[in-house]
Order: C-alpha cells, then sequence, then structure tokens
C-alpha cells in the first residue's frame, strides 16, 4: 500500500472512494482513513483484478476523529504522550513510513495485527458480500434439490438410485459443514467487537433518550440488524420514530421525536406494527431477492433444457421434474418477500407516508410532512441529500 496516494484523497471532502491495490488488505486502507478523520461506510468487491476491492469512507465529525487528525497533520512530539499511532526519532528501518507533513527523521509505525484483526472482523460482512453469499448458497441448494429429485425419480432402480443419493448426500453435507463455519466466524467476529464497544450494545443509546426533541442515531453493519430493538427501547423512554432510510451501503440513520412536546407525532403513526413496517420497507433488498431467484430459475433453466434434448426418458423426467421443482422455490422465495414489503408500503402508504426514490434507486417512505428536495409533501421522486421531518 502506498499510503501517500491515499492521504492524497482524505483531504477532508465527505466522501471518499479509494482503490485497493491487487495484493493489498483493505483493512490497511480503513486504518489509515480513521487516523486522517474518516469512518468506513462500504466495500465494494468488482474493481477489476488491478483493484478488487474499492473502500468507501465518510468523513467522521466526531471529536474525537478530529482530534487525531489534526495531531496526524500538526504532531506534537512529547514521549509518553498519547498519540494515535507510535512513533519514532532517528531510528532507520524501525518505522514503515513517514507520514506527510511531518518533520524530516520522525516516522511512525504501521498497523499492528490486533487492529488489523478488528477491522478485518468489521470488514466482515462486507468482504463475504451478503448478495454473493446468498447466490452461492443458493446455488448449492438448488443442486442439493436437483440431485434429490434424480434421487427420487430413480426408485426402484437401485444401481442408479445410488449414485443420485452420494451426490445428494455430499453437497447436503457440504451445507451442513458450511453454515456452521460461517456462523461460528460471524460470532468471533461479533465477540472481538464487543470487547472493542464496536458492534450494537443498547446501554449505549439509552444516554440519548434523555427527554430531548428529538433522537438522531446512525447504525452501522452489524447495528443494523437490531434495528427494532433500537426502536423497542425509544418506544420505551416516550419516543416515537419519526425516521429511517438507508444512508450508505450497510449504514442506517434512524430519528426519533419526543412524543411529550407541544406538538406531539400522532400515537397512531408510532405503534409497534407501523414502526415494522417503516423498517422492513426500507431495509427491503431488491437486489437480494433478485439474486436469489436468478440462481434458482439459472438452474431450473439448465435443468429443463438438458431434459428436453435427453434421449432418456428417466432423465428427462428427472431434469424437468427437478426443473419445475427450482422455478416453484424461484417464484415462492420472491412472492413472499415481495409480499411481505407489500404489505409494509401499504400500510405506510395507507397513514399518509410518501414513497420515494433515493439516489441509489432504492424506494424509500417519508411520513406525512417530510420535506422532499425543498418542498413539504411534494410529489413522489428522487431524495436529496438532506432530509428532516417538519416538525
Amino acid at each position: 500500500m502506498d499510503p501517500y496516494s491515499v492521504i492524497a484523497q482524505l483531504d477532508g471532502r465527505e466522501k471518499v472512494a479509494v482503490s485497493c491495490k491487487r495484493g493489498d488488505l483493505p483493512e490497511q486502507y480503513v486504518w489509515l482513513a480513521r487516523l486522517y478523520g474518516y469512518k468506513y461506510s462500504h466495500l465494494y468487491q468488482g474493481g477489476g483484478k488491478a483493484n478488487p476491492y474499492i473502500v468507501h469512507c465518510v468523513r467522521d465529525e466526531s471529536e474525537q476523529a478530529m482530534r487525531i487528525a489534526s495531531w496526524m497533520r500538526f504532531p506534537t512530539f512529547v514521549p509518553g504522550a498519547p498519540a494515535p499511532v507510535a512513533w519514532s526519532y532517528g531510528q532507520a528501518g524501525w518505522a514503515s513510513w513517514a507520514p506527510p507533513g511531518w518533520p524530516p527523521g520522525y516516522t511512525a509505525q504501521g498497523a499492528t495485527q490486533e487492529q488489523l484483526r478488528l477491522i478485518r472482523a468489521e470488514l466482515g460482512a462486507d468482504v463475504l458480500g451478503t448478495e454473493k453469499a446468498l447466490a452461492a448458497g443458493s446455488f448449492v441448494v438448488a443442486l442439493t434439490v436437483f440431485f434429490l429429485c434424480g434421487a427420487v425419480v430413480r426408485v426402484g432402480n437401485p444401481s442408479s438410485m445410488v449414485g443420485w443419493l452420494v451426490a445428494f448426500a455430499v453437497l447436503g453435507g457440504l451445507l451442513g459443514v458450511t453454515v456452521p463455519l460461517l456462523r461460528r466466524r460471524r460470532q468471533q467476529d461479533e465477540a472481538l467487537l464487543t470487547q472493542a464497544g464496536l458492534n450494537f450494545d443498547a446501554g449505549r443509546f439509552e444516554r440519548q433518550f434523555n427527554g430531548g426533541p428529538q433522537v438522531v442515531v446512525d447504525l452501522f453493519r452489524y447495528d443494523m440488524d437490531n434495528m427494532r430493538a433500537l426502536a423497542g427501547l425509544a418506544r420505551s423512554r416516550g419516543y416515537g420514530l419519526s425516521g429511517v432510510q438507508v444512508v450508505e451501503g450497510r449504514t442506517a440513520r434512524m430519528e426519533w421525536q419526543y412524543l411529550m412536546q407541544a406538538a406531539p407525532i400522532p400515537v397512531s403513526r408510532n405503534s409497534q406494527a407501523q414502526e415494522d413496517a417503516w423498517i422492513t420497507a426500507t431495509g427491503f433488498s431488491h437486489q437480494r431477492v433478485r439474486s436469489v431467484v436468478l440462481t434458482f430459475l439459472i438452474m431450473a433453466v439448465i435443468s429443463m433444457g438438458n431434459g428436453i434434448f435427453a434421449h432418456s426418458s428417466a432423465f428427462r423426467l428427472h431434469t424437468i421434474t427437478a426443473g419445475v421443482v427450482l422455478t416453484a422455490i424461484a417464484i415462492g422465495y420472491a412472492l413472499l418477500h415481495e409480499r411481505n414489503y407489500l404489505s409494509a408500503a401499504r400500510l405506510l402508504k395507507g397513514i399518509g407516508f410518501q414513497r420515494v426514490v433515493d439516489a441509489s434507486g432504492q424506494p424509500r417512505f417519508l411520513p406525512p410532512g417530510s420535506v422532499v428536495d425543498g418542498e413539504q409533501n411534494s410529489a413522489p421522486g428522487r431524495l436529496g441529500g438532506d432530509w428532516r421531518n417538519s416538525q
């Protein structure tokens, strides 16, 4: 990694997308970005062979982040005083690099293995990629269904059925081993994040619900799995949900207003069922559903295509049966998720919510009175970069 080219992009702009060179670790880029006033947003895979990862970061407005960035640009070298990085003077070869603007002879140590391991745990969900994991898992499940159908069709022909059962058992065993391993890795990452105080902890949000007129909370990656738990905490403290939006990648922003103020939000709009509908509609991802459905449909087309041109009637029956089953699974999966989304959307529209489309093309729902592109309750259109409740 060339730290100087990366630091040149960390110049105070709101968003930064840094391309990782082949062989570099994305966690090194995240570590460097944090030293210069940025926080990790999400990771994109698919930048090409030369740049397989693109790390997206946003400017960190917290006081601690600004203090660290200021120290890195204008360091104060006092032995024993707190510093964001270990530094040295006149020890050639001890440190890996000399940050831009530092006086001659002063060098900084690179990230430790412990620091990189912690960042790697944060990147875990993005490195694996939810859509990619779903597509890969769907492919294995589709193959398992294919071979199971083959074994069922060949009942009565033991010599042929054994081969299909063996293939089914191997694939089933692969699923049985892979899922626990992925779950264990996720648990290890979450345990590491918990020790560092980085993952979801309702306790760290409790002090924000102290009777103030408005509370805004940003949730990141693992936190987003607990959006309903946080909504329940807010509700128990007398707050009603007034805004929820996916901001960047795996980042969500939730906003509450205190119900006991002079102009309270109608309680009916903030019931648990309506909050759940809002969270469901906001977190719905057409891309995830498409990745799963497309995988099953591709397998179904391949299966039925082989059956059409097969010379063996038994094999034709098997492939067409498997294709029909895979198609039914794809349709059922899509209908189930679409029904949940439409039910949530219908409920929200019935109480005056407005459907808009944000800059990434994702549908969003804003409550009555929201300001969209500078107009209150404007016609459905693209969601502006800033959103708030008018009350």
